[in-house]
């Protein structure tokens, strides 16, 4: 805000300033390229934060005119207060005309936590629909694979009419004749497996080769 738009924004904008309100929050500086804070205590004392570097100051809040005296090294300034839809403080420092802008810190922590708990939903929303496109591309996937393994199943059958499924297990294990060997260890290596499962293993394992 240029300063001689200042008195124009007073006459908008102005409201009256409690102690306790002023006091309630932490106030930070705008448009600078430090993280600067103010924070105005009920005893008087006006703590400024510069990066974590606190200084210690003190004011008198003159609620009739909507000013504040803000005193550093025995020097006292006078500043005018104008509040803005109870987020934004300007004080306007009388002697140089220098205005400076502050924003309640709360409601920084509030956009900031707004911004964070959207961004988590959508980093979880995103997740979930990955997840529902994986499980949908591998059910296909698994759907291709046992169609084209019963595909191969009957051709061998066609092929080997005399012969059972003990004999087609043989053949996918790459043996002459069928031992139950392999299978019992693939069932302990999988608990819960079947034997069903372990024929359904071979079937999609000889379509990989």
């Amino acid at each position: 805000i240029l300063n001689h738009n200042f008195e124009r924004l007073k006459k908008i904008t102005e409201k009256k300033i409690s102690q306790s309100y002023l006091s309630s929050c932490n106030w930070v500086l705008q448009n600078v390229d430090k993280n600067i804070v103010y924070t105005f205590r009920n005893n008087s004392e006006l703590l400024i934060s510069n990066n974590g570097i606190v200084e210690k100051l003190n004011y008198e809040l003159i609620i009739d005119n909507n000013s504040i005296l803000i005193t550093k090294n025995n020097i006292t300034e006078l500043y005018n207060i104008v509040n803005v839809k109870n987020d934004f403080l300007f004080l306007n420092k009388v002697s140089t005309n220098e205005n400076l802008s502050f924003l309640n810190q709360t409601k920084i922590k509030d956009e900031l936590k707004k911004e964070f708990e959207n961004k988590l939903n959508e980093n979880l929303m995103n997740e979930i629909k990955q997840n529902k496109e994986q499980n949908f591309i591998n059910s296909h996937y698994d759907f291709e694979l046992d169609a084209l393994a019963l595909s191969k199943t009957k051709a061998w059958e066609e092929i080997n009419p005399n012969k059972n499924i003990l004999d087609y297990i043989a053949y996918l294990e790459g043996k002459n004749e069928y031992e139950s060997t392999n299978c019992d260890n693939w069932i302990l290596a999988n608990p819960g497996s079947s034997f069903n499962d372990y024929f359904k293993y071979l079937q999609h394992k000889n379509l990989m080769k």
